[in-house]
């Protein structure tokens, strides 16, 4: 799933057909995050050689023994030396830095690579050029510093190994960078409620009314934190454990939970529960916030950063809905 204002063009820089946005698009918010399935490398090995070599063009991994590969546009999505984009988590990019509109998309390809032969000759442009990317380049320590813990799970996992768990611990910005966005999606998302009419903030968006969108995130802020710390004791998440479908069990009690119609109410009670979150995020270390638990939800490892993110993502979507 991409960003909405990404189209592809062929007027890339870089090479050939690329990505760019229409409009502009905040350090921190949501770029793309993986749907495709995911397989383990015997899978992979298993494909035809139409699909094998679809893997070999666009393909990338995304865990330990997970690999995907991507469909429709994410996959025209250029490597750069020096992205605007990097990871949070392990199936979502976000944006680096703030990305002016007209700007091409990019990511590190080498940010993935760990566990096969990969060797890209590059020429984009940046200062940071590395002249040839590879499934190596992690274990230089300036690639390193230049991403710090946001990276892939699989890819913290490779340089710890490499490094030392006790050196890459130290580092708090993932849990800051996070903690930023939560402040940022708050705000947003009250200034846009703010705006509405009254009629509008209790009209429906789709299934939702912005009411609605309102009463289930201040529900979720305090699920995460419970569902968090379950995550941490390596126990699946009470909500996933009977969430219906695409969470339509939880979010339908969440939108009854928290019934006020009135706009200041529901808006100061996001703002408490995002405080209680955050407070929360203050107390998690970096290895706990990305330490793989051995939890997993529909394939996909389950991680306190991830969780966390997933959410904060959530109230850019429904920024975008509301405006």
């Amino acid at each position: 799933m991409l960003h909405p204002a990404i189209i592809a063009s062929r007027k890339g820089r870089i090479h050939g057909v690329c990505l760019v946005t229409t409009e502009p698009i905040r350090a921190g918010e949501l770029i793309w995050r993986i749907t495709e399935p995911m397989y383990n490398w015997s899978e992979v090995e298993s494909w035809d050689e139409e699909k094998r070599e679809a893997y070999d063009w666009y393909g990338f991994q995304c865990g330990e023994d997970q690999f995907s590969l991507p469909v429709g546009l994410s996959r025209e999505m250029n490597h750069s030396c020096d992205p605007n984009t990097w990871w949070s988590g392990s199936t979502r990019l976000v944006a680096r830095r703030d990305i002016g509109a007209g700007e091409e998309i990019t990511y590190d390809y080498a940010t993935t690579e760990v566990d096969h032969d990969f060797e890209l000759n590059c020429d984009c442009g940046s200062a940071r050029c590395r002249g040839r990317v590879t499934h190596r380049d992690y274990l230089d320590p300036a690639w390193q510093a230049q991403y710090g813990p946001n990276l892939p799970p699989h890819m913290l996992a490779a340089i710890r190994t490499d490094r030392g768990a006790e050196e890459i611990s130290k580092v708090s910005e993932p849990i800051d960078a996070q903690i930023r966005r939560l402040h940022l999606g708050v705000r947003d998302l009250s200034a846009s409620v703010e705006a509405l009419s009254p009629e509008a903030f209790i009209s429906a968006l789709g299934n939702w009314s912005p009411r609605d969108i309102v009463a289930h995130l201040i529900g979720w802020n305090r699920y995460i934190v419970r569902g968090c710390r379950q995550l941490m004791q390596g126990e699946t998440p009470f909500y996933d454990l009977d969430p219906g479908e695409d969470y339509s069990k939880v979010n339908a009690h969440l939108v009854a939970k928290y019934s006020a119609t009135n706009r200041s109410e529901l808006l100061a009670e996001l703002e408490e529960s995002a405080a209680e979150l955050e407070r929360f995020v203050r107390t998690v270390s970096v290895d706990d916030w990305q330490r793989d638990s051995g939890v997993r939800h529909l394939g996909e490892v389950l991680t306190v950063g991830g969780t966390v993110s997933e959410l904060i993502d959530d109230y850019f979507h429904h920024i975008g809905q509301i405006q």
